[in-house]
């Protein structure tokens, strides 16, 4: 689970058996710095959750780097010396990283055409390595995970999360249904083409409540989601429903206590260990 609370960012555990939900850690956000720009939850983070993406104003430049759990900041980009005829020094942003721990930042230069991407390697902070991205500039167009953790850049109507390197959950119009869809074939940039041919769909079709943040456990058989019980959602109280994903299950609530529930308000789930 994911969540922010003012300049705290908090990584968390849910139980779906117990119903028990624990914090696991909280980022704090310098003053100086910012995760505005910063890919979402399941990408601001290191895998180990060690490290968190943010990008920081130093001398008046932006440069990217991560803050640990005590909220240091470490530059993974270095200033640049102004030169003899002037002109603006490249500005960086932080991306985040993948599931291999590999750091990555956006880079902006006076009279380039399009953002470049550099990757640095898990737990390196030099010796970045320039990201080919098609089409060029794809990074400004979405940002997100693909099946085996690599970074896709340019997916920007990439929705849900991944069951197999073949099939996705994701909620469909209205918003109070899930299916499970059937990746067919890929763009050029990897990014996953749909088939609705063979969507499977997960909820009653009597559900008339929102839905969101589906994410399925490791074997693809159950999918965990956020449940927008409207008396729950009036006070502040979400809930959490499993269900499986053959089409024919019917959903079971988790059952979270109202203390920990409430900590959940506004969260995100991000994947099932």
């Amino acid at each position: 689970m994911y969540s922010a609370n003012g300049n705290k960012r908090i990584y968390g555990y849910l139980d779906p058996g117990s119903g028990q939900y624990a914090e696991a850690v909280t980022f704090t956000i310098p003053a100086e710095a910012s995760a505005e720009g910063t890919a979402s939850g399941d990408l601001a983070a290191s895998p180990d959750l060690a490290r968190f993406a943010v990008t920081e104003m130093i001398n008046g430049q932006t440069q990217a780097g991560w803050i640990d759990t005590a909220g240091r900041f470490t530059a993974v980009t270095q200033a640049a010396a102004p030169g003899p005829f002037g002109g603006n020094p490249p500005s960086y942003s932080a991306i985040g990283f993948d599931g291999a721990g590999n750091f990555y930042y956006k880079k902006n230069s006076q009279g380039a055409m399009y953002t470049e991407v550099d990757e640095v390697a898990a737990g390196a902070t030099g010796n970045p390595q320039q990201v080919t991205t098609t089409p060029p500039g794809a990074a400004d167009h979405g940002i997100s995970l693909n099946s085996d953790g690599s970074l896709l850049f340019g997916c920007e109507n990439m929705n849900g999360s991944w069951l197999d390197a073949n099939t996705m959950v994701t909620v469909i119009a209205p918003g109070t249904q899930i299916a499970k869809i059937t990746i067919t074939e890929r763009e050029k940039a990897g990014c996953p083409v749909e088939s609705t041919k063979n969507d499977v769909t997960l909820l009653p079709a009597t559900n008339t409540a929102s839905v969101h943040d589906p994410v399925g456990n490791k074997d693809g058989s159950r999918i965990a989601f956020f449940y927008d019980d409207p008396d729950r959602v009036q006070h502040n109280f979400p809930t959490v429903y499993v269900v499986g994903t053959d089409g024919h299950s019917q959903p079971t609530m988790v059952n979270l206590s109202e203390t920990d529930a409430k900590k959940l308000t506004g969260a995100a789930m991000l994947r099932w260990s």
